[in-house]
């Protein structure tokens, strides 16, 4: 993000006051922690996409979520996937 001349910068620091009032840093944490995954095996961090959904062959279940490393064969699981 580029802030120019005393315009943009006013402009910019009104935004990170708006956010600081409506609570956006917390909730983007919170975001990030609902959404951003460590792989057990190979300890890469990633976000979620639904491309890397597992799910069970028998009974389609949702058991975690695939490292999308393509070497790795890890799964984080969820509490939901438990």
């Amino acid at each position: 993000m580029f802030v120019r001349v005393d315009t943009g910068i006013r402009l910019f620091d009104a935004l990170v006051a708006d956010a600081d009032r409506n609570d956006v840093w917390k909730r983007l944490a919170e975001l990030q922690q609902r959404y951003q995954f460590k792989c057990p095996k190979c300890g890469k961090t990633f976000w979620l996409t639904s491309e890397l959904i597992k799910t069970s062959w028998a009974n389609g279940k949702l058991e975690g979520y695939r490292c999308p490393d393509s070497d790795c064969s890890g799964i984080v699981r969820t509490e939901k996937a438990a």
